[in-house]
């Protein structure tokens, strides 16, 4: 299987490996890179409520930054504060699957061997249990 997941510099990456890698996690933070940009996503998002909607983008800290992105959900797509609100979702969405990705392909196993092990350890299981019984 083909590895997805990249630690290479964006400069170094093809649009294909930068779609997959674009959004990442740092310092416990989601964020957001592309060829000229390398940002965390709540600053990011903030960013584009100031510069596109007419919601102002003071927050107070992260807890009501995130109440607020919530809030904006309801609208769906029906108004920039809640296509901003999917943004920011997806953003930080992305960022937890490529890392729970790249930790499995760090492994270096093939799902195959994933699926094989996990039998094996079940049928360990089994035996012991019944062996108790």
């Amino acid at each position: 299987m083909r590895r997805l997941t990249s630690d290479r510099p964006v400069a170094e990456m093809g649009m294909f490996e930068l779609a997959h890698n674009s959004c990442y996690i740092k310092d416990g933070k989601a964020r957001y890179r592309d060829y000229g940009l390398d940002e965390d996503a709540r600053v990011l998002t903030r960013m584009l409520l100031k510069d596109h909607a007419d919601g102002d983008d003071a927050f107070t800290c992260d807890e009501d930054f995130d109440d607020r992105m919530i809030d904006y959900l309801k609208y769906g797509m029906d108004n920039t504060e809640g296509l901003i609100a999917l943004f920011y979702r997806n953003l930080w969405a992305m960022a937890d699957l490529r890392e729970a990705l790249k930790a499995y392909e760090d492994t270096g196993l093939s799902p195959e061997q994933i699926v094989e092990m996990n039998s094996f350890s079940l049928r360990s299981a089994e035996n012991i249990e019944g062996k108790r019984a």
